[in-house]
């Protein structure tokens, strides 16, 4: 509080201006760059006059381009965060580990058509895409590799998903509808009014939703997970869409001599920025802070790094038909049509030429710009890329300080040939036969506390004494566990539909019972007089010694698969938790296991057992390398004491070595 007049130690300068309009408060640096400014909503800029968060650096630390990692939300580092959507502590910062070849190799995947739209999964791993002119949807669940068509036959114009790829919504070009999926695009219901959705974007969760409509349409909104929608804006050739992971921030160009337009209020209202052209294509940064938009027919790239209020032209004068970026905004790749494709790692400043010259239609991207995909149009074809990744310095598995260029303390296993030394008498090879293999080839004195040789019941075993066995060697019979504890690593919190209002989800940890240890959980509450649930979802993907289930009944110490539970009263009227766990390679989105809903004021569990998770009948999950979704919804409504809460996932099994 300032009151009528302001007393300082010293004098200000006149370059120091307080406003006595909207009480703003500016300082300019030497040559008359602005240096700092408070504006009258209590939002601070350095290097700008119009922060439109609480703290905004332009420019980065030393560039013109923005830095990753200098600021926190809620204690996360932004430039950490995976889309918005996924929780837990895993992954390795660029700084340890390097990328390079980004978009700089591709393969082609699918069959020949008019590819028009893409849109991926945080991770990759979902893929989904739209076929022009009478085609249908095509989805993938092994990032890109194989393809599976989905819906009825039209013109799909346009594609966007949630970060983990559950929540996924299309848009039919030529008085088409708006189509959505709940279950990973497999299956599809119509949505909104006949009109000729030209673009769609969703925030991470997959609750707020916009949707351009071209030739003299609207703006379209939803905060529903794309059920109902509401139109905004005034009727133009909306061409294309993005926003932030929140939905906060979204940006939308105008084709045909149009504008850019931005919303920083969930597009409720729109503000033109930019100057009129041909606005081909749009994507942004999860913050919303870096934005790309390519013009069409001979024109520029376009670069914004204050949220899509001042715009930068970049790159040479092409037909610039689809744009996308990494969460953060450094990695980014555009397309041209009846051109290459153009690769930046810089924020969009510098831009470099990839691949051949194709109709090249539409570009996505994983949230890191590791894995890429691009569709041509006019009878293309699918192509994805992935980059390379190398590392410089030691690297320590078990340990922080290795002594050497690979140190692992524990056991390691691998899936291939090992070589250690260069050549001739220093090579040493172990093949994938058995724990060592059927070869090993040894140039120099080999010494072993014992040996297996072979698998099943032909084998030679030498024992650390010299002892010769032959015979039968157990295989599969050393029980392992895998325990999760909350944060699951990779997983990720969505709704679940309906209601899902006036919930709250938190992490948390507490004693166990009697006061031993601690107990990792997540926790809902609601304030609403009915049930309201949340799902937590995450992916977990069978080891490599994986040989079989433990086969004991659930719950139990030797229960193939437990999800430790407690609520806050013992009816689940009141409070509740049940889960579903599906492969998603055997039949996607059936469930293998299916656990009902269930309650207890204690701390328990309740699983599923061997006989049902290897039942003989698809889809099952028992294989090494298999990838299972384990969906765990939990409901709680406003009863006096009633919550959820969820811990440990375990998962009980008999290793082959």
């Amino acid at each position: 509080m300032v009151g009528t007049s302001l007393g300082l130690g010293g004098t200000l300068s006149q370059n120091t201006q307080i406003g006595t309009s909207n009480f703003f408060l500016s300082f300019t640096g030497l040559g008359g760059t602005q240096s700092l400014f408070v504006s009258s909503t209590g939002n601070v800029g350095i290097g700008m006059t119009n922060p439109i968060q609480k703290f905004v650096l332009a420019g980065g630390i030393g560039t013109t381009a923005p830095k990753a990692g200098y600021f926190s939300t809620d204690n996360m580092l932004l430039s950490s965060l995976d889309g918005g959507a996924y929780f837990g502590r895993v992954g390795l910062k660029e700084n340890q580990w390097g990328l390079n070849n980004f978009g700089a190799t591709w393969t082609s995947k699918g069959t020949a058509q008019n590819w028009n739209s893409v849109a991926m999964s945080s991770d990759g791993k979902i893929q989904t895409m739209g076929v022009g002119t009478s085609g249908l949807v095509w989805v993938s669940y092994d990032y890109g590799a194989t393809w599976a068509s989905k819906a009825s036959a039209q013109n799909w114009n346009s594609v966007a998903m949630s970060s983990d790829g559950r929540i996924q919504t299309m848009g039919v070009g030529t008085s088409g509808l708006v189509w959505i999926s709940s279950d990973y695009g497999a299956t599809w219901t119509s949505k909104a009014t006949a009109q000729n959705w030209n673009s769609a974007a969703m925030s991470s969760d997959g609750k707020v939703q916009t949707m351009g409509v071209g030739t003299s349409g609207n703006i379209w909104v939803s905060y529903d997970y794309g059920v109902t929608w509401a139109s905004k804006g005034s009727a133009q050739n909306w061409n294309s869409v993005a926003m932030s992971s929140d939905g906060k921030i979204q940006t939308m160009g105008v084709g045909v001599s149009g504008l850019v337009w931005v919303s920083y209020d969930y597009g409720v209202t729109w503000t033109s920025k930019a100057t009129a052209q041909n606005w081909t294509s749009v994507a942004m940064s999860s913050d919303g802070r870096v934005q790309t938009m390519g013009v069409g027919t001979t024109g520029n790239l376009w670069v914004s790094y204050d949220y899509g209020a001042t715009w930068i032209s970049k790159a040479t004068a092409q037909n610039w038909s689809s744009v996308a970026m990494s969460s953060d905004g450094k990695i980014q790749t555009a397309v041209v049509y009846g051109g290459l494709i153009w690769e930046s790692i810089d924020y969009g400043l510098t831009w470099n030429s990839k691949a051949s010259a194709l109709n090249w239609g539409a570009i996505a991207m994983s949230s890191d710009g590791k894995l890429q995909t691009a569709a041509v149009e006019a009878g293309g074809n699918i192509w994805i890329s992935a980059t390379d990744s190398y590392i410089f310095g030691s690297v320590g598995i078990g340990t922080t300080n290795p002594g050497y260029k690979l140190e692992v303390v524990g056991d390691a296993m691998f899936s291939s040939k090992l070589g250690i030394g260069a050549t001739g008498t220093r090579a040493f090879n172990v093949t994938t036969d058995a724990s060592i293999g059927t070869n090993l080839s040894v140039g120099g004195s080999l010494v072993l506390t014992s040996l297996p040789v072979g698998v099943g019941t032909s084998v030679l075993y030498i024992a650390s004494n010299g002892t010769v066995t032959k015979g039968l060697l157990s295989v599969g019979v050393n029980s392992k566990v895998i325990t999760l504890s909350p944060e699951y690593p990779g997983a990720s919190l969505g709704a679940d539909g309906s209601g899902t209002t006036a919930v709250s989800i938190t992490s948390d940890n507490t004693l166990n019972a009697g006061g031993v240890g601690w107990k990792n959980y997540y926790e809902l509450s609601s304030t609403q007089a009915a049930l309201q649930d949340y799902t937590v979802v995450v992916r977990v993907t069978l080891p490599a010694d994986f040989g079989s289930w433990e086969t004991g009944s659930c719950p139990g110490s030797t229960c193939a698969m437990e999800v430790a539970y407690q609520t806050g009263l013992g009816t689940v009227a009141d409070n509740a938790v049940s889960y579903i766990v599906s492969n998603d390679i055997d039949v996607p989105g059936t469930a293998v296991c299916t656990v009902g809903t269930t309650a207890s004021a204690t701390w328990g569990s309740n699983g599923c057992t061997s006989a049902v998770l290897n039942d003989g009948i698809a889809p099952q999950w028992n294989a090494a390398g298999e990838t299972a979704v384990i969906r765990i919804k939990m409901a709680a409504k406003n009863t006096s004491s009633a919550i959820t809460r969820i811990g440990d996932i375990i998962l009980r099994y008999r290793s082959t070595f």
